[in-house]
């Protein structure tokens, strides 16, 4: 079982506290330095989708279509009965790269969040999210100073994918400027009816 950060690790605290068991999720073969080219096909509104936030993002297409250096995204959270994955987003999900990424979510979809509110969020936090330490890292898929944009379109593919796979979709909860536990106890009425719990 991987180890959690300490936010999602106090996250599941709070939530166990309340009944409510959740555990870290796991990482997927289909979403993470492969960007569209790990998925399970190459063609479709959603490999289509994908492949124009990758591009939006600078991308490295050609890092992209090797297998040679694959690496998965990091999940946070699932509720094992339901396979509701929850992520709780801190500051550094809430850049201005993730603002564009939100530009490719299909409309007249009930996504785990609300995107307006996500936009809102990025507008605030991003300018300084973007001069951030963090977000200057290199990553092997968007290249020099690219860890907010790889950041970003991981956030966009757990969104947009997990559902085409069949799954439930992703529920996030914001993490900026509160503790964890605040952010479940503001949040719990929400999931504990995602849940049915």
């Amino acid at each position: 079982m991987p180890k959690l950060p300490e936010c999602e690790q106090r996250f599941l605290i709070a939530a166990a506290k309340d009944g409510v068991t959740l555990v870290p999720a796991p990482n997927y073969d289909w979403i993470g330095t492969r960007g569209p080219f790990g998925l399970a096909t190459q063609s479709g509104p959603l490999f289509d989708t994908v492949l124009e936030m990758a591009q939006a993002l600078d991308g490295y297409l050609d890092v992209m279509r090797s297998p040679k250096r694959t690496k998965r995204a990091d999940f946070d959270l699932i509720h094992e009965p339901t396979g509701i994955h929850i992520e709780v987003d801190e500051e550094q999900h809430f850049s201005t790269h993730r603002l564009k990424m939100l530009d490719f979510y299909w409309p007249d979809i009930d996504y785990g969040f609300d995107p307006e509110e996500y936009r809102a969020l990025c507008r605030l936090h991003g300018p300084r999210m973007d001069r951030t330490g963090w977000a200057a890292k290199d990553t092997v898929n968007f290249g020099p100073r690219s860890r907010a944009k790889q950041r970003a379109f991981y956030d966009a593919m757990k969104d947009l994918v997990l559902p085409a796979m069949g799954m439930p979709h992703v529920i996030r909860v914001e993490v900026i400027d509160r503790e964890p536990e605040l952010a479940w106890a503001l949040n719990r009425e929400r999931i504990s009816a995602a849940l049915a719990i």
